[in-house]
C-alpha cells in the first residue's frame, strides 16, 4: 500500500522543481532581453549619388540594440558621392542631409565625417549639425531630427564623402523594461543641387 503522506510530499516536490524549472526560463528570457553578446558595430551601408539636382532617402532599422558604454556605442555608415559609377556630375554639387530617427529609444547620437587622413571627425553640434525634436505628420509623434549642413562637389571629379553614425543606447537604461523589444528607425534624406556661383 501506498504511504499518503510520502505521496503528498513526493507530488509537492515535483510540483516545487517544475515551478522553479518554470522561474527559471521565465527569468532567463526577461534578462536575455537586456543582456547580449555582440559588438557594436553595424554592417548596414547606404550610399547616396548626388549626380544632379535630386532628393533620395534611405533607412537604417535600429532593432538589435542593447545598452552599451558610452565608449562602444553602435556605428552605422553611409556615403554621399557625385558619381554612380558611370556618371560623374558635370556642375559643382550642394547638398545637405536630414537624419530623422524615432524616439522609441532614449538613443544618443553623435555624427562624423571621414576627413582626409581616413579618420572620423565629430560634426560639433551648432556648427555642422542641429538637432531639434519635431512632431511627425500625423502630428502625434516626436522625431528627433538631426540637420547635416552642406556638403559640397567640385564639378567632373569624382569624390565620396563618408558619414558614421554612432548611436549609444545609454547604460542607465539596461534594466528598464518599458524598452525590451522596443526598436528605433532613421530616415536619412538627401537634397542634392547644382552649386551657384556668385
Amino acid at each position: 500500500m501506498i504511504d499518503k503522506k510520502r505521496l503528498k510530499k513526493f507530488i509537492g516536490f515535483i510540483l516545487l522543481l517544475i515551478l522553479i524549472i518554470a522561474m527559471i526560463l521565465i527569468l532567463q528570457d526577461i534578462f536575455g532581453r537586456y543582456r547580449s553578446v555582440g559588438t557594436s558595430s553595424s554592417d548596414v551601408e547606404i550610399a547616396f549619388f548626388a549626380v544632379k539636382d535630386t532628393y533620395q532617402e534611405g533607412n537604417i532599422f535600429l532593432g538589435d540594440l542593447y545598452p552599451t558604454p558610452k565608449e562602444a556605442p553602435f556605428e552605422y555608415i553611409f556615403t554621399v558621392s557625385n558619381f554612380d559609377g558611370t556618371n560623374t556630375a558635370e556642375t559643382a554639387i550642394e547638398y545637405s542631409l536630414t537624419l530623422e530617427a524615432t524616439t522609441n529609444l532614449p538613443l544618443e547620437f553623435e555624427i562624423e565625417k571621414k576627413i582626409n587622413n581616413g579618420s572620423f571627425s565629430k560634426l560639433s553640434e551648432g556648427t555642422n549639425v542641429n538637432t531639434k525634436l519635431v512632431l511627425d505628420s500625423t502630428g502625434e509623434n516626436y522625431l528627433k531630427k538631426i540637420d547635416i549642413l552642406n556638403g559640397s562637389f567640385n564639378q567632373n571629379r569624382q569624390t565620396v564623402d563618408t558619414y558614421k553614425i554612432n548611436v549609444q543606447f545609454p547604460l542607465e537604461y539596461a534594466n528598464n523594461p518599458e524598452f525590451a523589444d522596443m526598436i528605433d528607425n532613421i530616415k536619412i534624406s538627401l537634397d542634392a543641387r547644382q552649386k551657384l556661383e556668385g
